[in-house]
């Protein structure tokens, strides 16, 4: 089993390597690439809650960012799905 430190050591170890820069090499930023990349393959925020191990959806909602491209290919799609009524 690993400890908390060891995981972190390897996280930094690893992280410096790929050229992670230094303040996300931490387990933390890992958890919002988890979400954000669940976000992007589009699985529903209670299945990225549960992945993230959060009680509260609003938690989950907070790792969750939004670039403006995805925003405005969203309201694309929203208006053309509309538009085909």
């Amino acid at each position: 089993m690993l400890t908390r430190w060891q995981v972190t050591t390897l996280i930094q170890k690893y992280g410096s390597l790929a050229g992670v820069p230094e303040h996300k090499r931490f387990i933390h930023a890992l958890k919002h690439t988890c979400g954000i990349s669940m976000q992007q393959a589009g699985c529903k925020l209670e299945e990225i809650q549960a992945a993230l191990g959060h009680k509260n959806l609003n938690s989950t909602a907070m790792y969750l960012r939004v670039s403006s491209d995805e925003s405005i290919e969203a309201r694309a799609r929203a208006f053309g799905a509309a538009g085909g009524l």
